[in-house]
Formats: C-alpha cells, sequence, structure tokens
C-alpha cells in the first residue's frame, strides 16, 4: 500500500466548496460515495492506496481529509478543460472536515514533523515514502484524538447549513 499527496486549491480548482459540502454530507449518508481526484503519480497508484487531502493555497491550509483509492487509475478529460488528458482515482473518504469552520491539521504542523514532503507546492497526487506515511498517519491519528467531534455527523464541523 502507497500513501498519496492529493492537493486541493480552492481557488484554481474545479472543485468548489459547494464540492467538498457534498462529499462530506455524502460520506456521512453513505460510506460508498466515491470523488475523484487527478493523480500525478498515476503508474503508481493503485486501488487501496491511502490518500490524504491537503488543503492549500490562501486561507486555512493542511490536511482536512483522509481515505482510500477505491478504483485503479484511469484517463480522462483535463480538469481545467485544455486538450491534455490527465488520471484520475476514484476515493473512499474516512474523515472530511470543513477547512474553515474547523481545526485542521496545518501545514506548520505537517512541515515540523515531516519536513521531506513539499507540503505547499508541487503536484496533486504524489506518493510519499512508507517512513512519511507512517510518520503522517501518526500525526494524523493524534489529531484526530484532539478533535473527536470533528469526526461527528450532523454538528457544525460539517458543511450543511
Amino acid at each position: 500500500m502507497k500513501t498519496i499527496i492529493l492537493k486541493w486549491n480552492p481557488a484554481i480548482s474545479c472543485v468548489s466548496m459547494e464540492d467538498m459540502k457534498w462529499a462530506v454530507q455524502e460520506l456521512w449518508n453513505s460510506l460508498e460515495s466515491e470523488f475523484n481526484w487527478s493523480i500525478y503519480d498515476w503508474e503508481k497508484a493503485e486501488k487501496g492506496d491511502r490518500v490524504f487531502m491537503l488543503r492549500v493555497g490562501r486561507g486555512k491550509v493542511g490536511i482536512i481529509a483522509s481515505g482510500w483509492l477505491s478504483s485503479d487509475a484511469y484517463e480522462g478529460e483535463d480538469w481545467r478543460g485544455t486538450d491534455e488528458k490527465r488520471h484520475y482515482a476514484d476515493i473512499l473518504f474516512d474523515v472530511v472536515i470543513h477547512p474553515q469552520r474547523n481545526n485542521i491539521l496545518d501545514t506548520k504542523v505537517l512541515q515540523k514533523e515531516i519536513p521531506t514532503v513539499d507540503w505547499k507546492g508541487g503536484h496533486s497526487g504524489v506518493i510519499i515514502s512508507e517512513e512519511e506515511a507512517a510518520r503522517l498517519e501518526s500525526v494524523w491519528n493524534n489529531f484526530l484524538k484532539e478533535n473527536t467531534h470533528l469526526c461527528e455527523p450532523e454538528t457544525d464541523n460539517t458543511f450543511s447549513s
């Protein structure tokens, strides 16, 4: 199993806050709801790999979600609307946190704990090393233990109004 860092910049992404709202609501309604995302290291990505969604850009930046690839990578149209082909994989989230209303696992913490990963730039869908992945999983689990309220449905942590 590999661990993949997906990056989301709401200022330039075709995935809006409304789309993330849908993902969160679907997570609470059905653990079978899938979301797809572009994968840079698509040749190595496989169904069952662990993923973490990193919000980048302005505002709160850091890990906002975790989950698993529920498909191998597949080719699709470019999300930006160019003639280029992109590769995507389907994701089943296990945790999604509203990045505007709640604490998220901040990039500053990630940089301190795992300085070998580029937490600010680069492509979405990059595979990190096993050592980096083990450390990230530990930091994420500790963050969730300290913020158990973030994993409860129908609270202000979700995107519901």
